[in-house]
């Protein structure tokens, strides 16, 4: 997998920019606010439909202006592909190969990232939430059907959540909903439990190439039973309330490491160094899965760093198209300046 070209116009600070890419390293290097996060934020915006530092993609326009535009041509193993991406004041188009599709639901999956950045300790030291999207994310591009059934289920738990919140509820809705949420819920549990599998057989390898400490991983996946729903007695509880009790939307990833709960009892370096391991172990199994390499984004993420811990994290990022932000270009091993491209903002 290879982005050979970004075209921007009016994102963040981004008038009208093209860029080139290199099919190995690419480091953008510049001052705070020259942009070098947002060329990252519109690679995986064009990946997930998603932005990772707003929920609202209008915040993406720049100021002033009425739309953003991405335009973004990448290649796998068959052929070159573009997606477009307009986005505006009551404007949304999304072309592939300059066919207009549906909607985001038609291109995620197709260009697969794996993106690192300060925050990805929250995996470890974060909310359920945080561990749910780990999972989440990694099997959007595992398994192309995975997207369609998440969004699926959140609509369905969207309407539940409705109707329970209803001052006059109507239990035989009620019921039909718990019995179309059901069996959604159960594929999602079912890939989840799959992948933290994976996680298991992986991380615990990647975190001895990290990490200059000696401790075993354990990862344990407790599912929010759905089925529970149906239980009699249940349906009160949840209109008392007011919101579906069970259910995919509340499982917990459990991390372990020495038989203590990581959350709680770990060091930020042994956070980071656990996430890191994680992001590196869905990078390899959507490789293995899918015959191609991710594309790694890395964000400025080395100040909080040992020198030690950096080191050992660019080591594994030999393959595969890589796109890294720095300040300072001093901190990067010479023999990866020697052969990356330098994007100077």
């Amino acid at each position: 997998m290879e982005i050979n070209s970004l075209h921007i116009e009016n994102f963040r600070s981004f008038q009208k920019s093209e860029f080139n890419f290199s099919p190995f390293y690419n480091i953008i290097t510049g001052k705070n606010s020259t942009g070098k996060t947002t060329i990252l934020e519109s690679i995986y915006l064009a990946s997930s439909g998603k932005s990772f530092i707003t929920s609202h993609l209008l915040n993406c326009v720049s100021f002033h202006k009425q739309y953003f535009f991405i335009s973004l041509i990448f290649q796998d193993s068959l052929r070159k592909k573009n997606i477009d991406i307009l986005i505006g004041n009551g404007k949304k188009e999304i072309q592939l190969n300059h066919k207009k599709v549906k909607g985001f639901f038609e291109i995620i999956g197709m260009l697969p990232v794996v993106f690192l950045n300060y925050k990805v300790v929250d995996i470890i030291k974060g909310g359920p939430e945080k561990r749910r999207n780990f999972l989440n994310h990694w099997l959007i591009f595992m398994d192309p059907a995975y997207y369609s059934e998440l969004s699926n289920y959140y609509t369905l738990l969207y309407r539940r959540n409705a109707l329970l919140k209803n001052m006059v509820i109507s239990k035989e809705l009620l019921s039909i909903l718990s019995n179309k949420i059901i069996p959604v819920g159960r594929v999602i549990q079912r890939k989840r439990k799959e992948v933290v599998s994976l996680l298991n057989n992986i991380v615990q390898k990647n975190l001895d190439k990290i990490s200059d400490k000696n401790v075993k991983i354990e990862f344990i996946y407790n599912p929010s039973p759905t089925e529970k729903l149906l239980k009699n007695g249940m349906e009160n509880t949840e209109i008392q309330r007011k919101r579906t009790l069970f259910g995919p939307h509340l499982d917990e990833l459990e991390i372990l490491m020495d038989g203590i709960q990581v959350r709680e009892f770990s060091s930020l370096g042994e956070a980071y160094s656990i996430a890191f391991a994680m992001r590196f172990a869905e990078k390899e199994s959507i490789m293995e899965k899918r015959g191609e390499e991710p594309i790694l984004l890395m964000d400025d993420f080395f100040s909080d760093l040992d020198e030690t811990r950096r080191k050992n994290v660019l080591r594994m990022t030999e393959d595969g198209q890589i796109f890294l932000t720095t300040l300072n270009l001093n901190i990067i091993p010479k023999d990866i300046l020697d052969k990356a491209k330098i994007i100077s903002l």
